[in-house]
């Protein structure tokens, strides 16, 4: 299989988020034939626009609540580019992330900043830094979208979660500045939907934990749709709660909105 995993929600943050999203010249190297047609039947054919909440706790202390909206886009040859715009609060309201997908090469942060009206790069050791304030990395946004590359992926065995019956795929990833030694995915067979992320440090201890509440899997025409999705870090002893509020397929987007120049300013 081939080196880049499968993003499992639209950023969503899936994904945020889509059940799957991986780029159109990935299909072809994936030769799990249970796993590409997962694939290919929760893909955007091009563009997917999301209205996404992010919700912090500390115990059962809210700390902090952001709202954000989402435009992904598929390149012509076949990468995917993503913007995260945050919406509010008003005092975090116009900080921006673009990711960009490279061919052969890990993906292209950029950060924009209302106070210094500037953008800039995202690398090295930054890549681990929080979005948004949230529990999300970076390198864990990443390997959400589908653009992460270098590393081994490999199948495992199906698990049974709740009853369900779940693929489950294993990344070690090759990011020189990634924290993690693998990351576990377990997708929903029928559903072709993600029921779970778990996230090992380089010794093996879990780090993290994303987990999607199976009745907040909901259809949406012939896709199911993970509509709230929870990020646990076992280490900082907080968890994120991320909701999709909306979910559009295919509307029309601007190039422009993906250039690190324009990117902040909007549509």
């Amino acid at each position: 299989m081939h080196s880049k995993i499968p993003g499992f929600l639209p950023l969503a943050f899936a994904s945020l988020f889509n059940s799957v999203m991986v780029d159109a010249a990935e299909i072809n190297n994936v030769a799990d034939p249970e796993l590409k047609a997962c694939i290919v039947r929760n893909m955007p054919e091009q563009t997917m626009t999301q209205k996404l909440t992010f919700v912090v706790y500390e115990g059962k202390d809210e700390i902090s609540s952001t709202s954000a909206d989402l435009f992904w886009k598929r390149e012509a040859d076949g990468n995917s580019k993503v913007v995260v715009r945050v919406t509010a609060p008003h005092d975090r309201a116009g900080i921006a992330v673009l990711a960009l997908e490279k061919t052969g090469a890990q993906p292209e942060f950029h950060v924009f900043l209302p106070e210094t009206k500037r953008e800039r790069r995202v690398a090295g050791r930054t890549i681990d830094a929080s979005m948004f304030g949230t529990d999300f990395s970076y390198d864990d946004f990443s390997h959400l979208q589908g653009i992460a590359t270098g590393g081994g992926v490999k199948r495992l065995d199906n698990e049974k979660i709740d009853g369900a019956d779940n693929l489950v795929i294993e990344l070690q990833p090759g990011s020189e500045g990634s924290k993690y030694s693998r990351i576990l995915t377990y997708v929903d067979k029928a559903r072709c939907a993600l029921t779970k992320m778990s996230f090992f440090a380089k010794n093996g201890t879990p780090l993290k934990e994303l987990t999607v509440p199976r009745e907040e899997v909901k259809a949406l025409g012939d896709r199911w749709i993970p509509f709230t999705v929870v990020l646990n870090d076992h280490k900082g002893g907080r968890r994120t709660v991320l909701k999709v509020n909306d979910i559009k397929y295919d509307p029309d987007i601007k190039d422009i909105l993906f250039s690190p120049m324009h990117f902040a300013a909007g549509q």
